[in-house]
């Protein structure tokens, strides 16, 4: 055991001996008889460790069809046999040092290869290691390795057929038929064997079932469960055309009805928290595609967590006793802490440096105060979560002085304010104070509240109005200040009323990677509301991510697709768009240009506009992950990804400033450190069409904003 420890920690020439110690040795501490009176012997464990082994070059001979490493070790949109084969032993690369070497390592990295090929229809392919060369201090090894690949199979057919619980001939009509099953499937005749896109298939046919009432076999506490949906292994038959025949043999199950939702494990949170997660109810057909996207909702709430083991939130399916046709679904959960305290020093080169000290509390209660008046036992009370804990609720408060910018905001949300469960109303409150320094030849001190009630008309559509009261302050105006700020010089009152909605359906709502968002605003401001400026203005944005492909270890290159169109009109007594109400682009939303610094402009300073259209498509590559503790997923830290911006910016719908567009692409990299909490990202843009008086700037860095 000893041996095989240092081996596989890369001690490949470690040596265990094991002697008896007789003698003066033996009699060093004192000795305790055995049960049967005689005095045990003594043995000394002699370990001679050597010196430790990592791997410096892994070499690749007879691999035709996919490369060994694309440039730089990560950057390439193909398959590589070190990075896409998930193996362990990886080359040293730089002033890196390569893994530790351990012949149990290589052993299951040649079976990682064999699976690399035969998952892209390389079926007969042959892996094997045939050299090690060792420096002369016994401290690096290179590794040879030689493939065979063979031929590349392709698919002659795909056949599905209905078994029964054993995989025999089912004898009586299935409840779902074939046409409907092949429909799902994407395998196709003449293409080549692909073993990632076959188990999409299968997964494909097990959510057919499960959305239709048939939880899968493999489903935790389906063992308990008589009649489980299966997709049994594949049966393949190979050719001497270098063909393949595939079988997919399904087992139905019987079809289940969802009697209750059973919580179970919290102590504090509320069960009409978790409950509202669900959309699958009690006497429905169980819906299994929901109820996993259930569990994917309760996860992202980020409120439970198990301290001892750092799992997340777990759901099973629990037989009905004298029901074999029902099941209830169980969720185990356990409170985690969802107060956050973070601070740090964060900035971009458009809006200067940040400070930033915040605390957020999810999963806060405010009708759930301390027990007593005691501030040491109320303290205690809220640190062990039995106070201001378990509403669901969200409370926000965040100081960030800057050079530039300076935000104070205080902000609170009852997601169910009416206690409906589904479709509920949210009631967000909320109080900021905001101060900007840019060099636009004045400086804006707005400081308001808005309150707003939105309707939640299912887990992806949301709408609601909102009403607002800012009081800005400008000020401190340069002698070439351009004539809005002059307009603008002093206290405004400003008051409006917002309607909005948003159409929202993403896998993962703080890291998507497939999904669509869809939203649009509409807000009066003066007029009948009063205040001293009148406009309209409405926003329309939308993002589309599309999963482009996945690696092994499952993190996704994204295609990312946002646009956004904005339209402002002053009316009444007011001649143009308020100064702080209008439009701006260059740095976050067109990157190659100057923050704010492209569009229109009076005296060198940025004007503003008041309609826009901007536009951004990006493909998104992961780089490096890492498993944080107390989540379920690993955190993908570093990314990077190509992009292209495109922006029009005009005083005005029919103004030619309209027509003038601005086209940018660059590369970029974003970094994200999970114990700081501080978000990088870096972009190198090359603006290749645009205006003369553009500020231009090719890269755009921003810490400790998301």
């Amino acid at each position: 055991v000893l041996l095989a420890r240092y081996r596989r920690e890369g001690y490949a020439h470690a040596e265990v001996t094991i002697e008896a110690l007789t003698g003066a040795a033996a009699d060093q501490a004192p000795a305790r008889p055995d049960v049967t009176g005689r005095p045990p012997g003594r043995l000394r464990f002699r370990v001679d460790e050597g010196p430790k082994v990592t791997i410096g070059e892994v070499r690749f001979l007879g691999n035709r069809s996919f490369a060994a490493d694309p440039v730089f070790g990560f950057i390439g949109a193909d398959d590589y046999l070190l990075r896409d084969s998930a193996m362990e032993g990886k080359p040293g690369r730089g002033l890196l040092s390569g893994a530790a070497f351990s012949r149990e390592v290589v052993e299951e990295d040649l079976d990682r290869l064999r699976l690399f090929y035969r998952q892209r229809g390389f079926l007969d392919a042959t892996v094997d290691l045939v050299d090690t060369v060792f420096t002369a201090d016994r401290s690096v090894v290179d590794l040879i390795y030689v493939v065979v690949e063979g031929p590349r199979y392709r698919v002659r057919s795909l056949r599905i057929e209905h078994v029964d619980g054993v995989g025999a001939p089912l004898a009586t009509p299935p409840l779902h038929e074939l046409a409907a099953l092949q429909a799902v499937t994407t395998v196709a005749a003449g293409e080549f064997y692909d073993g990632e896109k076959l188990q999409r298939d299968v997964q494909a046919i097990l959510d057919y079932y499960g959305k239709r009432g048939h939880p899968p076999q493999s489903f935790p506490g389906m063992d308990r469960v008589q009649g489980g949906c299966r997709v049994l292994p594949p049966v393949e038959t190979y050719t001497v055309a270098n063909e393949v025949d595939i079988v997919l043999r399904v087992s139905e199950g019987v079809p289940k009805d969802l009697r209750d939702v059973i919580v179970r494990g919290t102590r504090f949170t509320r069960d009409r928290v978790i409950r509202r997660r669900f959309r699958v109810q009690p006497g429905e057909r169980i819906d299994m595609v929901d109820v996993k996207r259930s569990q994917r909702l309760i996860e992202q709430t980020g409120y439970f967590n198990d301290p001892a083991t750092q799992q997340g939130p777990r759901l099973q399916l629990e037989p009905v006793p004298g029901d074999p046709a029902a099941v209830d679904v169980a969720v185990d959960v356990k409170d985690g802490s969802t107060g956050s305290f973070n601070w740090g020093i964060g900035g971009s080169t458009g809006q200067g440096l940040i400070g930033r000290i915040e605390f957020t509390k999810n999963n806060f209660d405010v009708w759930k105060p301390p027990s007593s008046i005691n501030p040491i036992t109320g303290l205690g009370e809220i640190v062990r979560n039995e106070a201001f804990h378990g509403g669901g609720q969200r409370l926000e408060m965040l100081a960030s002085p800057g050079s530039r910018f300076s935000t104070y905001t205080v902000a609170w949300s009852e997601p169910d304010v009416f206690v409906q469960h589904l479709d509920t109303w949210e009631l967000r409150l909320a109080g900021r104070k905001r101060i900007q320094r840019l060099p636009d030849g004045y400086t804006s001190d707005t400081i308001g509240g808005e309150v707003a009630l939105s309707h939640n008309f299912s887990d992806e559509i949301n709408a609601g109005v909102g009403v607002r009261h800012d009081t800005v302050t400008v000020e401190s105006l340069a002698i070439d200040a351009t004539r809005l700020a002059f307009d603008a010089e002093g206290q405004t009152e400003l008051r409006g009323v917002r309607m909005f909605g948003r159409y929202r359906d993403y896998d993962d709502v703080m890291r998507p990677t497939s999904g669509v968002e869809f939203s649009a605003s509409v807000e009066l401001v003066g007029g009948p509301l009063g205040g001293e400026e009148s406009l309209t203005k409405f926003t329309q944005s939308a993002n589309v991510f599309v999963r482009l492909r996945e690696n092994e270890a499952g993190h996704a290159t994204v295609l990312h697709l946002a646009g956004l169109f904005g339209l402002a009109e002053a009316f009444g007594g007011s001649d143009d768009v308020f100064l702080t109400e209008r439009f701006y682009m260059g740095g976050t939303n067109l990157r190659g240009f100057d923050f704010r610094r492209a569009g229109p402009k009076q005296f060198d300073r940025p004007y503003g506009g008041e309609a826009i259209v901007t536009g951004t498509a990006e493909v998104i590559f992961p780089l490096v992950a890492t498993r944080v503790p107390g989540e379920v997923r690993d955190r993908e830290v570093l990314r990077w990804l190509l992009f292209t911006d495109v922006g029009m910016l005009g005083l005005d719908l029919d103004d030619p400033t309209f027509g003038e567009v601005r086209l940018a692409s660059g590369i970029g990299f974003r970094i994200e450190l999970p114990f700081f909490q501080i978000p990088i990202a870096i972009d190198l843009g090359w603006p290749w069409r645009y205006e003369q008086s553009d500020d231009r700037r090719q890269l755009w860095f921003t810490m400790g904003q998301r």
